[in-house]
């Protein structure tokens, strides 16, 4: 048969009565940067850890998320990963950085 039939089966109509839709603004950069520090400083994110990265870092990797958490949770994340430790101290340099939001 010629007939379409994900027409039928896959109808925006049918799909959105079924799930919820959910619609994200993206934040600001200051909000990001406030995430990111609260990440640092809680127990749950870096808390453990004495994190060194200067504020600007933090806004830039605020910037290089674009208004994403998850992005800029995730990239905080590879910088820790990647900085120079010693001991519990994670130093965060800016060619560290640089290397983790390169595109």
């Amino acid at each position: 048969s010629t007939r379409d039939w994900s027409s039928d089966v896959c109808s925006s109509d049918l799909l959105l009565s079924r799930c919820k839709v959910f619609v994200l603004k993206a934040l600001e950069s200051d909000e990001l940067v406030t995430l990111l520090a609260r990440a640092i400083k809680d127990s749950r994110g870096f808390g453990d850890m004495e994190i060194q990265i200067e504020p600007d870092m933090l806004k830039a990797i605020a910037n290089f998320a674009n208004g994403d958490a998850r992005s800029a949770l995730s990239t905080l994340e590879m910088v820790v990963l990647n900085g120079e430790t010693n001991g519990n101290t994670v130093k965060i340099t800016p060619e560290t950085l640089e290397q983790c939001i390169s595109k």
